[in-house]
């Protein structure tokens, strides 16, 4: 997992190159986000509904 300090460093160097948006941290929560955007809501919410119950956040 990415350190609170790193994801905070990559989003301000990005802010200084005036990027609107910017998605620190590994390559999977990239991918997690851009997907979120481009399916339907409710297929979204039960894929992330699945992903946290396999994790373990269903009880």
């Amino acid at each position: 997992m990415d350190t609170a300090e790193s994801v905070a460093r990559k989003t301000l160097d990005d802010f200084v190159r005036g990027k609107v948006v910017s998605y620190p941290g590994r390559a999977s929560t990239r991918a997690v986000t851009l997907i979120s955007r481009i399916l339907p809501r409710g297929l979204a919410a039960k894929v992330a509904g699945q992903v946290f119950k396999d994790m373990g956040f269903d009880r």
